[in-house]
């Protein structure tokens, strides 16, 4: 049975996260004596870490602090945010969520190298190639350290969803729109996984204070108070999931790993404190099941109006736009214009991926839920 470890944590005090961090790298059983080691981060997007969008960076300082006492030679945070993967970007990023300040507590390095590669994803369904980022294919170990939070798309965001920073810069755009639909994406991010599962020791999730409501960036900081680590990124998120949004078994991306046999259930042995102290109630979930009906032999007319009215779909509020244009620079589809200073969408083309709601500087992109939609869900 899969195994993941519960850690009781109400404050990002930097002894006792440490002292947990120490106890989830003996679970992982690795030698890091004289090794590379890079800490994939979630730095979605340059927000303070009261946000709860990113990676706490007591939670990362803690981490690299634990890797050198295990013996690392040299320890590395880096990541791809949603933005553009340049040095300008880097450098905001690093300053404004902590991770800076994280850096020069612990002696860990920022990465500033971005190169990429192509390589080869032998087992891939949604992808048989993929660019990867330089800082995880150079490292001789990597601890992917996320945060719990919410997803407009995806539903959750752990550990398996935090290593689609390893695609860099604007290739996510690119793979968004050639994997649409949920399955695809679901099985992308399986893929990418499956590729890193190698290099990984550790899946560490930051979940002392999570995200819940429009997330990944949009939604509130949520009190939990845990960290959960895990050798496997599926059980991680498994647990996570259980804290919070409750049905591990909705995540579209965990059926995938099922079907595929890389899960064998979603039944994980948990040890450390008891999950039932970590169980969040209240926690506000985004709801997934968007395509609820097969339209089969329905007028093409009638199906459209249907489908409609049953998926969610993101409005850009034209009294609050900025006409800053990143919400059209990162559409994978290009469905977005600025005109008038104002972005405007276009709904025949857009994808229902909600890149715009995730990247726009301001968070004033607003997910639609149709009158269809939520009478359909009070009725589940």
């Amino acid at each position: 049975m899969m195994k993941a470890r519960i850690s009781k944590c109400d404050t990002y005090d930097k002894d006792r996260v440490e002292e947990l961090m120490m106890l989830a790298l003996d679970d992982a059983e690795y030698d890091f004596s004289g090794k590379v080691v890079l800490i994939k981060a979630n730095l979605v997007s340059a927000m303070s870490p009261d946000k709860a969008a990113t990676t706490h960076p007591v939670v990362v300082g803690a981490v690299a602090k634990a890797l050198f006492k295990k013996g690392a030679k040299r320890v590395i945070i880096g990541d791809s945010p949603g933005n553009m993967y340049t040095k300008g970007v880097l450098a905001q990023n690093y300053k404004i969520t902590g991770m800076q300040d994280a850096a020069e507590d612990s002696g860990a390095e920022l990465n500033w190298d971005f190169g990429e590669q192509e390589v080869d994803i032998p087992e891939g369904i949604s992808a048989k190639k993929l660019h990867i980022i330089d800082a995880f294919i150079n490292a001789d170990a990597v601890v992917n350290c996320c945060k719990l939070k919410t997803h407009a798309l995806t539903g959750f965001s752990g550990a398996t969803k935090n290593y689609y920073g390893l695609i860099p810069g604007l290739i996510k755009a690119q793979l968004h729109a050639t994997n649409p639909d949920m399955t695809r994406f679901s099985n992308l991010l399986v893929d990418i996984q499956e590729y890193a599962k190698s290099k990984t020791v550790l899946h560490v999730i930051d979940g002392i204070v999570g995200m819940d409501g429009e997330g990944p960036t949009a939604g509130n900081p949520k009190q939990i108070g845990v960290l959960i680590s895990s050798k496997c990124p599926y059980s991680a998120d498994i647990v996570a999931i259980e804290t919070t949004l409750g049905k591990p078994e909705e995540i579209p991306y965990l059926n995938r790993a099922l079907e595929r046999g890389l899960i064998d259930s979603y039944k994980v042995d948990k040890i450390g404190s008891d999950i039932n102290e970590v169980i969040v109630k209240d926690f506000r979930r985004v709801p997934l099941k968007d395509n609820l009906f097969a339209l089969k032999n329905i007028p093409a007319f009638l199906s459209k109006q249907i489908e409609k009215g049953l998926v969610r779909y993101p409005i850009i509020p034209k009294k609050l736009c900025k006409g800053c244009g990143k919400c059209a620079t990162h559409c994978p589809v290009q469905a977005i214009k600025v005109e008038n200073k104002v972005a405007v969408i276009d709904y025949d083309a857009c994808i229902k991926c909600f890149c715009c709601q995730e990247l726009c500087p301001f968070h004033i992109v607003k997910i639609k839920k149709p009158l269809l939609y939520r009478l359909v869900n009070m009725l589940k």
